[in-house]
């Protein structure tokens, strides 16, 4: 019984693990940045590129990223603000970072709540870029309930709802299809290429998709019950019928 209660855990791990490491592997039209509430639905403006140059784009957090780095692939100039394990509810952007944003023709962040740290540097960076929240219109889960010093709670409040949208692939593919329409509006002479590797991703995560179903099949009902170290993982067990039954340090990620 515990050898097959610790396979159990074991297989979880492992769909945890595929899920944070979802990639396998975050415009003209507007001078000044916007928030996230205020995002454009307009189409967006072809920038001017030289010969030779690239498009210049900037996403918050690692995970996306990845995301934005397969859609892109090496027709764009990629920065990431957040490497892996930096935690986005204490990060501190640095001067490169915002040369970054003030430089970027388009700025892609998770949003949903996620980088609310993040906007006054957002908004005060200058620039001409496009500022593209993936999570936009997405259905969000009601924020998670924590506990804990009162000063961690309020630097975790997200009043918009759950923002780790990720952990549910079907999620990502939306985040994939507003990246690769927002990189062909901006840079139309690549929107094939765009569209290609659009394509080819989002065959790779529904494959993800229905590994992790079949995966999770395997698990006794009675064991689907999933504790983590932080309380982000609801989509995951809303989409794969796993019980969140809790978070062991519900501040700290």
């Amino acid at each position: 019984m515990k050898a097959k209660l610790h396979g159990n855990r074991v297989l979880i791990t492992a769909i945890v693990a595929a899920l944070l490491a979802v990639t396998g592997s975050n415009c003209q039209s507007t001078p000044s940045p916007h928030s996230e509430h205020e995002q454009e639905t307009t189409e967006l403006s072809a920038v001017t590129l030289g010969a030779g140059d690239e498009l210049q784009v900037v996403a918050t957090t690692n995970v996306l990223a990845d995301v934005v780095g397969v859609v892109g692939g090496d027709r764009i100039a990629l920065t990431a603000l957040m490497g892996v394990g930096v935690d986005p509810h204490s990060y501190a952007p640095t001067p490169a970072d915002v040369a970054a944003v003030h430089n970027a023709h388009v700025v892609f962040a998770s949003g949903a709540g996620l980088e609310t740290n993040l906007e006054e540097m957002l908004a005060s960076a200058g620039g001409e870029a496009t500022h593209i929240y993936v999570s936009q219109g997405l259905e969000l889960r009601p924020a998670p309930e924590e506990s804990g010093e009162e000063e961690e709670e309020e630097a975790h409040d997200h009043k918009d709802g759950d923002p780790h949208v990720w952990f549910s692939v079907p999620n990502v593919i939306v985040w994939v299809g507003t990246i690769e329409s927002t990189l062909s509006a901006l840079d139309p002479a690549n929107a094939a290429v765009y569209a290609a590797n659009a394509r080819a991703y989002v065959e790779e995560l529904e494959a993800l998709d229905a590994w992790v179903m079949e995966q999770v099949a395997t698990i006794p009902e009675a064991n689907r019950r999933l504790v983590t170290s932080h309380p982000a993982f609801g989509y995951l067990a809303d989409r794969y019928g796993l019980e969140l039954v809790g978070a062991v340090y519900p501040v700290s990620p």
